[in-house]
């Protein structure tokens, strides 16, 4: 069923500006947003453009249509006595983006309406353009319709000032609405590119963690079952116990491979709740404490000179850098100098670089420079260990846009520097 709204000729110009007004305020009532009022109201204002400038005069009905118990559409229908348009299936197959020339408002309007109807003859040309109202905006029955009428009758005759006034006002509120739509893109696009960079960073983590699991679990265990194999074929005391000592060793390498993959799962599932304000000063001495219980040797000097005292971080990244760092430096200390560590704190830019510089025996980077940041990967075999720590520091800076760097010489010592940007918040 469809009710005629209102219905008026176009003879001159001022009668184009009020059927844009009309569009607007019948869009309104209907309660199309503010974007779609424009759509519909600009492609009215260009059919009635057409049929005045190529016709001299025409007529403009608006309409409301009922589709169903529930759907409604808004119709325009544009009518001129013109001698129709020839070539109008060439017009319509043009490019509006593109095309410039007569025909251009018909190309252009088909586009920003929801339906479009256009019908030329020898007698004239009929077009109809549709817009769909909202499924669940304002309700629409014959009651809320004659309303729409009777407050359209009262409103009084048109002012080119007003009209061009409130024009304004609704181009100012058009432009609102696309910035903030436009903000709003902007906000999703970025979080969207950030949710696919952590993405990416989460399966190239996945298929490092699936490579080391099953290279560093499959030495041991193939250890482990040959040797249970040839220990159950051994008969003399001597070579089981030789067997036994191999099953040993696989097996505490084995622990420590296990051990080394759940403090990598643990690190990429830290908090951020752990964020606190931390005083490193406090933090290397507690360290310096814990190393001299562990190691009873006192030919051991650790110095600091720390310019930067507290940091804001997730305190357990920081207590391990402390400890891998300090700990790697007595680990593989050269055994006829006395050792000397010393670790610097300097605020370098947006981070906080804290340094770690020892006299122990060095890495050999252009022979091990490509490896270092591998997992369980040691370049010292006579010490035991995870091989881990490096590749450990260099996750936690990079978990908030840090980094690492080594300088190193074999026989000489290494200075491990680590840049860390702090959270914002800390307690």
């Amino acid at each position: 069923m469809k009710t005629e709204i209102t219905k008026f000729s176009l003879d001159n110009e001022m009668d184009i500006v009020l059927a844009y007004r009309r569009a607007m305020q019948v869009g309104k009532y209907a309660g199309l947003n503010i974007s779609e009022q424009t759509r519909f109201a600009t492609a009215i204002s260009e059919i009635s453009r057409n049929a005045l400038e190529f016709c001299n005069s025409g007529s403009i009905g608006f309409y409301v249509e009922q589709k169903s118990e529930s759907e409604y559409e808004l119709h325009a229908t544009v009518i001129d006595c013109g001698p129709g348009i020839q070539n109008l299936t060439e017009v319509l197959a043009r490019n509006p983006q593109t095309y410039i020339g007569k025909g251009r408002g018909i190309v252009f309007s088909r586009k920003l309406v929801d339906g479009f109807k256009i019908s030329s003859s020898r007698n004239g040309t009929a077009v109809e353009l549709r817009m769909k109202l909202p499924a669940y905006g304002r309700p629409v029955n014959k009651l809320i319709i004659q309303g729409w009428i009777q407050q359209i009758q009262k409103e009084p005759n048109i002012s080119a000032y007003e009209e061009l006034k409130a024009r304004n006002i609704a181009l100012m509120q058009l432009t609102d609405q696309l910035k903030n739509e436009q903000e709003t893109s902007e906000r999703q696009i970025r979080e969207i590119q950030s949710l696919n960079d952590k993405l990416n960073d989460t399966n190239t983590y996945l298929e490092e963690f699936t490579y080391t699991v099953s290279h560093d679990l499959k030495s041991p265990l193939t250890t482990l079952k040959l040797s249970i194999g040839f220990l159950d074929e051994a008969q003399d005391p001597e070579s089981k116990e030789s067997y036994i000592h191999i099953i040993t060793r696989a097996a505490k390498r084995l622990e420590r491979t296990v051990e080394g993959l759940v403090e990598i799962l643990d690190l990429q599932t830290q908090s951020l709740g752990l964020v606190k304000k931390i005083d490193l000063t406090e933090l290397f001495l507690d360290t310096v404490e814990e190393l001299g219980t562990i190691v009873e040797d006192k030919n051991m000097q650790f110095l600091h000179d720390l310019k930067i005292t507290e940091i804001t971080y997730i305190r357990p990244y920081i207590t391990s850098i402390f400890r891998n760092l300090l700990g790697n430096a007595v680990k593989y200390r050269r055994p006829e100098v006395p050792l000397v560590v010393e670790v610097t704190s300097r605020r370098r830019g947006a981070f906080v670089a804290l340094t770690f510089k020892d006299n122990a025996e060095g890495i050999d980077l252009e022979k091990n420079g490509s490896r270092l940041f591998t997992p369980f990967t040691r370049f010292n075999n006579q010490q035991e260990g995870k091989g881990i720590g490096l590749y450990l520091i260099k996750k936690m800076a990079e978990k908030n846009g840090g980094r690492m760097e080594i300088q190193s010489e074999p026989g000489e010592g290494s200075s491990f520097t680590v840049y860390l940007r702090e959270y914002a918040d800390g307690s």
